[in-house]
């Protein structure tokens, strides 16, 4: 099920954006028949209403299933940005105030910007990662406990977290997904080193029955 409604999401943001910039094209640009093609009505239920609204629905989904102790600044100021862009946008394209346009679509690549930051700068115990010796204290450390359960068997469906009791995966995949990620887990390439990336790989590999 995550892994649909994260497509959803995907699609519908990036069909989201693009509309924007079109729009804002068009605007721009006095282009009538790009400004003529957003004032017919199934064009702008599109748009305005069901693309917007699968987009928020299926990214609040996924935020209220993300433990809370992975929240971190950059992913609440993307998500005001969003919810700000979109009365903004509305505002600007009906009544064609370029200024509030402009800023409405730069807000929305900005929170494009800020959810791939924080893909890319996962949540880790700095401290506890500094001083871990044992790898079950290096997998509570990167937090990797809070998605996939204590002992790697209670994951959080949810927000695509698999049960590393029952995986098969290669040694070589499980090192991958450690470093760079996958999907809604953000890569630990720089946040572990290279020890710490083969120490967790063994012990992920050590939770399987």
């Amino acid at each position: 099920m995550y892994a649909n409604l994260l497509l959803l999401h995907k699609i519908t943001v990036s069909l989201f954006l693009l509309f924007y910039l079109i729009r804002l094209i068009g605007l721009l640009g006095n282009i009538s028949a790009i400004q003529s093609m957003f004032t017919k009505k199934p064009v702008r239920i599109l748009v305005d209403m069901v693309i917007s609204t699968i987009f928020l629905i299926t990214g609040v989904w996924m935020l209220l299933n993300i433990p809370g102790s992975l929240i971190g600044t950059l992913l609440i100021i993307k998500i005001g940005l969003v919810f700000l862009s979109i009365p903004l946008a509305i505002i600007g394209f009906k009544k064609n105030k370029k200024g509030i346009a402009v800023v409405a679509v730069a807000l929305v690549l900005g929170a494009y910007g800020l959810g791939e930051m924080n893909k890319k700068r996962p949540a880790v115990n700095e401290s506890m990662v500094r001083t871990s010796v044992t790898a079950n204290e290096l997998f509570v450390a990167s937090n990797c406990a809070l998605c996939h359960g204590v002992e790697g068997k209670q994951p959080n469906t949810a927000i695509g977290a698999i049960d590393l009791t029952k995986s098969k995966i290669s040694d070589d995949e499980i090192s991958k997904r450690i470093t760079n990620g996958k999907n809604n887990m953000p890569g630990y390439k720089k946040r572990l080193s290279e020890e710490q990336v083969k120490m967790l790989t063994e012990y992920v590999k050590s939770l399987r029955n």
